[in-house]
């Protein structure tokens, strides 16, 4: 199934924190590749797991992990926080050893010679980000099937979504374009994304907001851009989500 990528946020380095823990209302598939230091997640129920030098990690859009790190000892890593539709659902993270000298080995080499690179475009540089994770995903796939979610549904929904945002689309109309009648579509939406698609829309809005005014778009450029009707209703709702 073909995916569609959104990267919230990537980079190369180390966490300035011992943890650090998304607690925005949408969740954030991530990919890690662990390149030194000491750090380790904890799932759900609290169970620490080391992260593994040479590894890549896999953590899906249904599960909220956090992630920690010894500072007199900082974990060194890739990481890309990502949507994609369909989005990955798992029981537990991936984790993928990495062979020297792979074509997965290989790839993450250039990632990591790229990120290190100063671009005078932004528009490249969300470009090249976003064709490196899917060659990163593809080879990780070869490697460990990823679950992505085979409801064609979802995945519909979400495509159209990431394409229209910033459209005055409502659910009504989103369920009619994939087919169903509306109470039923915010069911199924609801029992795989674990909320609704107006809030999945509201927060998918937010994140391309908050990001455009990190670029340093205006707030009133943002807001016209992901749908807001002024730049001060689109403050209100970035400060009441935290995002």
């Amino acid at each position: 199934m073909e995916n569609s990528l959104y990267i919230n946020y990537c980079g190369l380095g180390s966490p300035s924190t011992e943890n650090w823990l998304l607690t925005q209302d949408i969740e954030i598939q991530r990919f890690y590749y662990v390149l030194g230091g000491t750090g380790w997640y904890r799932s759900p129920d609290g169970t620490k797991h080391n992260f593994q030098k040479g590894c890549v990690y896999l953590f899906p859009y249904n599960l909220r992990h956090s992630f920690h790190t010894d500072m007199s000892d900082p974990v060194s890593h890739l990481f890309y926080d990502f949507l994609s539709a369909p989005p990955i659902i798992a029981t537990e993270p991936l984790r993928i050893p990495v062979a020297p000298d792979s074509p997965l080995h290989n790839a993450l080499m250039l990632a990591c010679q790229l990120k290190s690179s100063d671009y005078n475009s932004e528009t490249y540089k969300t470009r090249l980000d976003r064709h490196m994770l899917r060659l990163l995903l593809d080879l990780v796939h070869e490697q460990m099937p990823i679950p992505f979610n085979t409801d064609p549904i979802i995945h519909n929904a979400l495509s159209i979504i990431q394409r229209d945002y910033a459209t005055p689309i409502t659910v009504k109309e989103l369920a009619r374009q994939v087919g169903f009648e509306e109470n039923y579509f915010i069911r199924r939406f609801k029992k795989v994304m674990k909320q609704t698609p107006y809030t999945y829309l509201k927060n998918y809005r937010l994140f391309k907001a908050r990001n455009l005014l990190l670029e340093g778009v205006s707030a009133e450029k943002a807001a016209e851009r992901v749908g807001y009707e002024s730049a001060s209703s689109l403050t209100r709702a970035l400060n009441r989500a935290n995002i």
